[in-house]
């Protein structure tokens, strides 16, 4: 034990656990503050290893509070800079497409252990890397009923964010697909419940699309003429016209 103290305060001690083999670090007399345990890792707050179900991390911080366990990144620089948290693939050679690289998991003790997910969010790559060119997507996913998680969400690498079942490959900017069952997007307010849709230019459309078409039925407002139409199997079918009586045509597309 090599021991360090101070005129008036407590021993300040690290010493060597032969029972454990495992370096300890000691303040105020006998509070045991981290160890570097036989395995090389470094215990803070805790002499016990924790495993869960990615093993058993080289760093493990555990308390009974936000305050002794949590970790606080600290930039104090006076510039626009922040505290920065990296996560690096090196596979020695290139990032392949699929690589997990990084990710943040959630767990939970279930009863017997603490080897069950909650949620994970991971990045993986979106394509194999060349020189200079990376593509990645962030997956968000969610355990229901089991202690593994799955994939609810994806923003791509191209900036298109997935729900559902079909994430991997969403088509738009927003894309919600379920395999079977009902896709139901609820907008809900405590005063009016809006859908608004804004064109700088051209069109508003809604669109009523199947299998063989997006573009099948079809309400669109014309903002360079204010008028509304209606379109079902491809063609338009009637339409509110901008005049003052605002009429509404049938198999026509101008005013009588």
């Amino acid at each position: 034990t090599l021991k360090f103290n101070a005129s008036g305060a407590g021993g300040h001690e690290i010493g060597f656990d032969r029972g454990n083999t495992a370096l300890t670090f000691t303040t105020t007399g006998s509070s045991e503050r981290m160890r570097i345990d036989s395995a090389g890792r470094l215990l803070v707050g805790t002499s016990s290893n924790t495993f869960t179900g990615v093993g058993s991390s080289r760093l493990q911080v555990s308390g009974t509070g936000a305050d002794t366990a949590g970790i606080n990144l600290i930039r104090t620089s006076n510039d626009a800079g922040g505290a920065f948290l990296q996560f690096t693939k090196n596979r020695g050679s290139a990032t392949q497409s699929g690589d997990t690289c990084g990710a943040i998991s959630w767990m939970g003790h279930d009863g017997t252990d603490v080897e069950s997910y909650l949620a994970l969010i991971r990045v993986i790559a979106g394509a194999t890397a060349t020189s200079n060119s990376m593509r990645g997507d962030i997956v968000f996913e969610t355990a229901d009923g089991s202690s593994v998680t799955s994939e609810r969400m994806r923003l791509d690498s191209s900036g298109n964010f997935g729900i559902g079942n079909r994430t991997s490959s969403p088509d738009n900017l927003l894309h919600v697909h379920t395999a079977s069952n009902d896709a139901v997007i609820h907008v809900e307010g405590a005063a009016d419940a809006k859908l608004r849709l804004r064109a700088h230019n051209g069109q508003s459309i809604v669109q009523f699309a199947d299998s063989g078409s997006s573009t099948i039925g079809e309400m669109v407002y014309d903002h360079a003429s204010n008028f509304l139409k209606f379109q079902t199997n491809g063609s338009e079918r009637a339409r509110i016209t901008n005049s003052s009586s605002g009429l509404f045509l049938v198999g026509c597309t101008s005013e009588p």
